[in-house]
């Protein structure tokens, strides 16, 4: 059998340094550029409790996710502060801490050589990149996911204390960090099972794995019960009768890790094709046997196939029941074993077609580099500095500021606003002219103005009702943002005359 030729150990060393390198180099490029998002102003709400305690009880309030991330955010901003920069900091580290991670466990499936090409890869795969630049909770989802994925293989080979303890954090904290997180534990818990059981001689070891899922279950059991009240209130459970898993779900898993918003075009088409075909290498070169490449752990292709399949597999059977968010929109599981796949197979056709090695890398590294610019030349997100400054240059003290979305965006404004006027939400849940007119009305100054910030007004019906309140109106718009300056209702007794008789 052909074995894949291994890197010297300081060429090794200076290649992994290289990946992590360039990982944090394309992490911080252009870090800050946009304001931060409707769910990154999540983010920035639920973490600025004065202690843990308060960022559990506004999670467990206001979001459907789990709270690990946030409790990481809320001790990250205070040694750091809550720029946009610290705010996305703490994904970037987690990001580029992947790397290194992806390196061991890449070289525990196929060795070395795969274990470098993959952190080289990582360090580029567009989504990874993406996700860096966020403050959320998927870099932390992805970094986890390869830690747990990584000692569950190590507890499974031998008895390891170290490994044992590793697995039961990571584990523990895996749920904690995203609901799906559970599913990729699940598949990992099953996988080491099966391949564990196979062999007589290590059944044992299996007991290892006992203390972390035991904590995983606990935590999950412990936090459940508030995820599906949130999960039951943003995303109903829809009374749809069951459907089959879309197959674009399923295809769509090996596409996404190139970019997260590659559409059906040309560019999306390729890399999807491209991470199926190298999937399809992978499998057919690395088998064991005859022929095939030696992996260091047996039924390392299995590994690979079923972390990418299986957990895609449940998640869009889940989506098929329920309308959570669901799936494909979710590409943080399968990146990891996307990027082995893919450079087992390059490693793989070293072996046997130099030439063809290349032309692949090159196909990679092309899907990247588009991926990448797709990313930076985006439109770019609510430009809430710029609207602040609007209102601070012609703000008088009489006005108030309105803003019509979700629960997170007067707090996401006021992050950037340093003008003295109260910031207030009108939910645009509210669809009841009297509810929105009431609502108006208690936060609208007498005599004064009001400065309604509109995000996704086409959702709701609250905007246009505020808006026909005022005697006049003055629009403004930055980016895809509209904002209006409204004078004080005429006639405002009447009408509350009106509501009260009515």
């Amino acid at each position: 059998m052909k074995t894949p030729r291994t890197f010297p150990a300081k060429l090794s060393v200076a290649v992994l340094l290289a990946a992590i390198l360039l990982a944090l180099v394309l992490r911080l490029y252009s870090l800050a550029d946009d304001n931060l998002w409707l769910d990154e102003g999540a983010s920035l709400m639920l973490s600025a409790g004065a202690g843990p305690g308060d960022v559990l009880r506004a999670t467990a309030l206001h979001d459907p996710h789990p709270p690990g991330y946030y409790l990481a955010l809320h001790l990250w901003r205070n040694i750091f502060g809550s720029s946009d920069a610290a705010l996305r900091g703490l994904s970037v580290a987690l990001s580029v801490a992947t790397v290194p991670v992806l390196f061991l466990l890449g070289s525990a499936l196929f060795g070395r050589s795969v274990g470098l090409t993959s952190a080289v890869l990582l360090a580029i795969m567009p989504t990874s990149v993406r996700y860096a630049q966020e403050a959320r909770s998927y870099a932390m989802l992805v970094l986890l996911v390869a830690l747990t994925w990584l000692f569950a293989l190590r507890v499974c080979r031998e008895r390891n204390l170290a490994a044992t303890v590793g697995f039961a954090l990571a584990a523990m904290l895996l749920p904690l960090t995203h609901y799906w997180g559970g599913v990729a534990l699940a598949v990992i818990v099953l996988l080491s099972l099966f391949t564990g059981m196979r062999d007589a001689g290590k059944r044992a070891y299996l007991l290892q794995l006992g203390p972390g899922t035991a904590l995983s279950l606990a935590v999950m059991i412990a936090w459940m019960a508030a995820v599906l009240a949130r999960q039951m209130q943003t995303a109903a459970i829809t009374g749809a009768a069951y459907q089959l898993p879309r197959a674009s779900s399923i295809m769509a898993a090996f596409g996404r890790p190139f970019g997260y918003d590659l559409l059906l075009g040309p560019a999306g088409v390729i890399a999807i094709a491209t991470g199926l075909g190298c999937a399809t290498l992978a499998w057919w070169l690395w088998r064991d046997g005859e022929g095939g490449l030696d992996p260091v752990t047996p039924g390392a292709r299995w590994w690979a196939i079923c972390m990418l399949l299986i957990p895609v597999a449940l998640i869009a059977l889940i989506g098929s029941f329920t309308t959570f968010w669901i799936g494909v929109r979710v590409p943080n599981i399968t990146l990891l074993p996307t990027t082995l796949l893919c450079s087992a197979a390059v490693v793989g056709l070293w072996q046997r077609r130099r030439w063809a090695a290349i032309v692949l890398s090159i196909v990679l590294v092309a899907l990247c580099g588009h991926g990448l610019w797709r990313w930076h030349t985006a439109p770019p997100r609510p430009d809430w500095e710029t609207i602040a400054a609007t209102i601070e240059a012609r703000e008088q003290p009489s006005d108030v500021v309105v803003t019509i979305d979700s629960n997170f965006v007067p707090e996401l404004f006021a992050h950037y606003y340093d003008g003295a006027l109260e910031v207030h939400g009108i939910s645009r849940d509210l669809e009841d002219p009297a509810e929105v007119e009431r609502a108006a009305l208690d936060i609208w100054p007498d005599g004064g103005r009001m400065w309604l910030i509109l995000m996704h007004a086409h959702e709701s019906r609250a905007p246009d009702i505020v808006r026909q309140m005022a005697a006049s109106e003055e629009q403004f718009r930055v980016g895809d943002v509209r904002f209006y300056m409204l004078d004080y209702p005429s006639g405002r007794h009447d009408r509350a005359e009106e509501n009260e008789t009515s």
